[in-house]
């Protein structure tokens, strides 16, 4: 039963959601507190309780600490190894430490802005178990991305396919020229 996803790079919670709502059972990291805060009340306000689990924190190959810049609501930065002003420190997970390897994973989504390959690496049991069905990967033809998807393969007994929209498409209420403010742009940016 391909009943779980799993969802690395939460943000606001929208595919978690998703799966949710489908009946599927998730597992959902986000190192931002703010946004695992306001995604428990959804959890909780649509009784998905039973369904989801959230883990405040990043992923890591080898669990270090990590902190994130939290001071915006809609951030748009990874958790990252560097401390400093105005970050927060929060856990780290492996992948492998919190999905069991023989777990048939129905999506894996992997959308951490930069974490990706670290992500595959600290799941490598996982996806040398061939139990994946699909691997959804944020991919922006950067070498980061590119590195990401090389390393999902060479970990894998499963070939791979990367099934990518061509750049510049256009798709209907993708235009934001008419939203008034900078910072409603930046949102979605």
């Amino acid at each position: 039963d391909y009943s779980l996803v799993v969802d690395i790079g939460m943000n606001i919670g929208w595919f978690t959601a998703l799966a949710a709502a489908s009946g599927l059972h998730v597992i959902a990291f986000e190192p931002s507190p703010s946004k695992v805060k306001h995604m428990a009340k959804s959890v909780e306000l649509n009784g998905w309780g039973k369904r989801v689990r959230l883990l405040q924190g990043g992923i890591s190959n080898h669990g270090e600490q990590l902190y994130v810049d939290d001071s915006k609501r809609w951030g748009q930065k990874a958790a990252s190894r560097e401390g400093g002003s105005g970050k927060t420190a929060v856990k780290s997970y492996r992948l492998d430490d919190v999905v069991n390897a023989d777990a048939k994973v129905c999506v894996l989504k992997v959308d951490c802005r930069g974490c990706e390959t670290e992500a595959f690496l600290s799941g490598s049991k996982l996806i040398a178990s061939g139990l994946l069905q699909a691997v959804q990967l944020e991919y922006d033809h950067s070498t980061d991305a590119q590195q990401a998807l090389e390393k999902l393969r060479e970990l894998s007994p499963r070939p791979w396919q990367c099934i990518i929209l061509p750049a510049g498409l256009s798709c209907t209420g993708s235009d934001l020229s008419d939203v008034e403010s900078e910072s409603q742009r930046d949102i979605w940016d």
